[in-house]
């Protein structure tokens, strides 16, 4: 499922004043991006179903099952999943959107309780790190076999069986040549991040009330080499290796510049992938990765591997991205596989004469800050933003690469569940 439900979204006008049932129960008008099991998608929708359904198999509200199963038993006696009662409190600070602070009405911040709703402490998070560095005990009590934390550290989907991807609510990844593990999340004026090396058996936790930035994890990233260093005298660099053994292949211009254009990464990120001079390179922001091809449809850059999908015409589907060393907290959101965006031999699109009428500028609302997109017409299809490209599915219902919908209806707009109005 998408990221964002239909109701409690940044975008909803009303999202401080959901309750939690009302927005798992608008996720009844949301959709599958993908067939189930296919790829990982972060999902805040996902979370909080699985939450509503702890609440509905136990018979007791999410906040108090957590409360009596989790925080408790772990010492985590600031912390709770009740808005309400943690916004009362003197000590509970106020979240920043730049200068502009969140509202808190009637005791909510954000109605994502079981994604997103905990209110917490450092000292509190701790004692959570402390809990998985002892493998599942607290307080001299074993509250989880470690097994079920195994299978919980480990990558899904299209990360299987590999060292870095995204567990079960938590992230895998290398770092200092060693097995970290992380989370983190901003929004609502919140910036966090925790992250812990069972190995040296060290972790950090950051939280701060401004998510404008988000440098939480770059600052932890920070403190645990200095944490290392102050350990044992040196902070291990992680040691990046090539990919594979494989030997290097000769192709023809017409082969690698099938792969030209652009991929979907994450909620309108792409990367790009350009031919020239008998070379098919990548290019991301700033950064340029020349690739060197193993077959006709695997390349390698460094410790990463390419690997393209091809239609039975040839036409490329999308590309899977293998490496131990990506870290998929801070490098691209752990999504890796993507889909094929546009390339530069599409052909001209249906230029429908409506399309015409809804191309323009619309604006909405993120946590009550403005927030504006377009849709423009781009060699006779739909783009949003000027980078996605939109193919329809229905009268005024279209999809991006990934499966997300943008539905026009009666001079709104929604894209992945948020929603704009035409602007005038």
């Amino acid at each position: 499922m998408g990221t964002w439900s239909p109701l409690g979204n940044p975008s909803d006008t009303g999202y401080h004043t959901r309750a939690f049932e009302e927005v798992v129960r608008s996720t009844t008008g949301s959709w599958l991006k993908s067939p189930a099991g296919e790829r990982f998608e972060y999902s805040n929708q996902g979370i909080d179903l699985a939450g509503y359904a702890l609440a509905v198999v136990s018979g007791e509200r999410f906040e108090d099952f957590m409360r009596e199963e989790i925080l408790e038993p772990l010492g985590m006696t600031m912390s709770t999943f009740n808005q309400p009662e943690a916004t009362a409190r003197e000590t509970c600070v106020t979240g920043y959107l730049g200068k502009r602070s969140v509202p808190i009405v009637n005791g909510v911040v954000m109605p994502l309780v079981a994604a997103g709703g905990l209110f917490t402490s450092a000292n509190d998070l701790a004692r959570f790190i402390i809990f998985h560095l002892q493998n599942g005990a607290a307080n001299g009590k074993q509250l989880l076999p470690a097994t079920l934390l195994q299978e919980m550290y480990a990558p899904q989907f299209t990360a299987k069986n590999q060292i870095s991807g995204y567990g079960l609510g938590i992230y895998k990844a290398l770092q200092n040549n060693t097995v970290r593990f992380s989370h983190g999340g901003l929004g609502y004026g919140i910036s966090t991040h925790y992250r812990f090396l069972p190995e040296h058996r060290i972790g950090v936790v950051l939280l701060t009330n401004q998510d404008a930035a988000h440098n939480a994890p770059e600052l932890a990233g920070r403190v645990v080499e200095l944490m290392l260093t102050a350990k044992r005298g040196t902070a291990p660099k992680t040691n990046s290796v090539s990919a594979t053994e494989k030997p290097a292949v000769a192709l023809s211009e017409e082969i690698l510049r099938r792969f030209e254009g652009t991929y979907l990464l994450y909620e309108g990120s792409l990367f790009r992938f350009k031919y020239e001079r008998g070379t098919l390179f990548h290019l991301t922001g700033n950064e340029k990765f020349k690739l060197v091809a193993l077959s006709p449809t695997e390349f390698v850059y460094a410790s990463r591997l390419y690997r393209f999908s091809v239609s039975e015409k040839g036409r490329p589907g999308g590309v899977q991205i293998i490496d131990d060393y990506y870290d998929p907290q801070t490098a691209e959101n752990s999504v890796i596989y993507l889909p094929v965006n546009d390339t530069p031999v599409d052909a001209k699109g249906l230029n429908k004469s409506e399309w015409s009428r809804i191309a323009g500028k619309y604006v909405g609302t993120f946590i009550g800050a403005k927030s504006e997109v377009k849709i423009s017409l781009v060699n006779g299809h739909l783009y949003l933003n000027d980078k996605l490209k939109l193919k329809e599915i229905l009268s005024n219902s279209f999809i991006c690469a990934d499966g997300e919908v943008v539905i026009f209806s009666g001079g709104q707009l929604s894209v992945g569940n948020k929603l704009y109005l035409r602007k005038q």
